[in-house]
């Protein structure tokens, strides 16, 4: 019998639901922003996007300097600390904005791509504004109010997405994708002051951040890390294939990371706050890690699974017949983007238990591993960089669930059982649907719209039989957490 879930679990199961729902509209939003985009807009135009945005991340995890985990998780955060935090933020918001204007030529060098200095120094013009949004979301966060998460992303997505289609329609080229950068910033910054209610104070007093500093400073490093994790395939395939490759590289990148992003970040966001308080009870940390994989991997992996048996299809009817260099990355990254899913998970665990030291180095090996095999990859063009990232990012988030399974003395076996029955059903759903595509490929063309949506509608009812048969179990308890997120019911045992 499935046990209700305690008052922490009601809480952050309600926390999962509004986040979820808003990034559901978001993810829809996305899809269909990318959708217009891609066709209105060159590949070699989200190409000099893509270059600006390496830029972007690198200044995004400098402004935050790992302060909005590391208020999140202690306990002894009080207004002084969220004031001392947001002033942080917004100074080193406004260094960065102004190194972007200097660094603009130099990036330009870099890619060969003299048209990005104006995209660099006027898409910087962001940085100072975001950065205002760091301690009221943190803030938010910390209290579980994942409702006004949910308002302030919703509501500046929709404004993003609005900036970008109308001048994307009036023709101006990639000035679209920095009007999109500018208007999330804004929108983000303005809607989370207004609607968190944070007032920083008039003063500055540094003593009491510095017993964060450690934490802080190893999670900063650990983003330091992951922005190369992350980035170093833009920046390599940008500087040694040019912008164009580059622009199939990063949408079809996009695309993979939309379950990343919009499924397992939401989890992996309510999750921490809730982890954090029972870093001291491991019993209760350990069911609630893999309930967290088990839900990403119920819905990711389907997803995933698909998504690479129908990339030929979907790149075409989708994104447009310029967009077909983006199939082979779709097929390539999709399994990356399912194991990176289940992998949020790791952080979460690991920075609840303060293992930021384990994050850091953990990002700083599999970086490396990522910059050496797509140097070896380049040799091969846009094919080799994806077999190098498939040869980097399958095996490292298992290695990384194994090290969480020993942190949490969780047997491979219970891990295996919970994710188990998820692999198994997506496998056969994707090899079925791909088998289908292929037969009807010569009477149904792959720009169809209505055999897109007919595989699409045969791979949802396929997979849902297949849970309905395997992982039963896994559904029900999805209902109960989804019940106790609706009505707030919780357990008589509070965590």
């Amino acid at each position: 019998m499935t046990r209700r879930p305690s008052a922490l679990e009601a809480a952050s199961a309600r926390g999962a639901l509004l986040a979820g729902a808003a990034r559901a509209f978001t993810a829809a939003l996305q899809i269909v922003t990318l959708a217009v985009l891609a066709r209105l807009l060159t590949p070699v135009e989200f190409g000099l996007m893509a270059m600006a945005a390496v830029f972007l991340a690198l200044a995004q995890v400098l402004a935050d300097l790992g302060l909005g985990s590391a208020l999140i998780r202690f306990e002894d955060i009080d207004h002084r600390d969220l004031s001392g935090a947001f002033w942080i933020a917004a100074l080193t918001g406004l260094v960065l904005g102004g190194l972007g204007q200097l660094a603009a030529p130099m990036l330009a060098a870099l890619f060969g791509e003299p048209a990005l200095v104006p995209v660099v120094r006027v898409a910087s013009l962001a940085l100072p504004v975001a950065a205002l949004a760091i301690v009221p979301e943190a803030s938010a966060e910390r209290a579980m109010r994942f409702d006004l998460i949910a308002w302030i992303e919703s509501g500046a997505a929709t404004l993003a997405a609005a900036a970008a289609i109308g001048a994307a329609l009036a023709g101006l080229g990639v000035w679209a994708l920095v009007a999109q950068t500018l208007a999330l910033a804004a929108s983000r910054a303005v809607l989370a002051l207004a609607l968190v209610r944070f007032r920083p104070s008039a003063t500055l007093d540094l003593t009491r951040l510095r017993r964060l500093r450690r934490y802080a400073g190893d999670v900063f490093g650990a983003g330091l890390v992951g922005f190369v994790h992350e980035k170093a395939a833009d920046a390599i395939v940008g500087a040694g294939l040019g912008a164009g490759p580059l622009g199939a590289l990063s949408v079809g990148v996009r695309v993979t990371l939309f379950p990343v992003r919009n499924l397992a970040g939401v989890l992996a966001r309510v999750a921490f706050p809730a982890f954090a308080r029972r870093q001291a009870a491991i019993d209760r940390m350990r069911p609630a890690y893999l309930r967290l994989v088990r839900l990403v991997a119920l819905v990711v992996f389907p997803a995933m699974a698909g998504l690479a048996a129908l990339a030929p299809r979907i790149v075409p009817v989708v994104l447009g017949a310029d967009w077909l260099d983006a199939v082979p990355v779709l097929v390539g990254l999709a399994p990356v983007a399912a194991l990176a899913a289940t992998g949020a998970a790791n952080a979460v665990v690991w920075k609840a238990l303060g293992r930021t030291r384990l994050l850091l180095w953990w990002g700083i090996v599999t970086g490396l591993l990522t910059v050496a095999a797509l140097l070896v990859g380049l040799r091969w063009g846009l094919s080799g960089v994806i077999v190098a990232l498939v040869a980097v990012r399958v095996p490292t988030p298992c290695a990384g669930h194994a090290i969480s399974n020993r942190l949490l003395a969780l047997s491979a076996r219970d891990f295996l059982a919970a994710v188990g029955r998820p692999v198994v059903a997506s496998l056969v759903m994707g090899a079925a649907v791909a088998s289908a595509s292929h037969a009807l490929a010569e009477r149904l063309p792959a720009g169809s719209v209505a055999a897109l949506a007919g595989l699409v509608l045969a791979g949802v009812a396929l997979y849902a039989l297949l849970a309905l048969l395997l992982a039963r179990d896994d559904l029900r308890e999805l209902r109960v957490y989804a019940r106790a997120a609706l009505d707030g019911r919780a357990a008589e045992d509070p965590a």
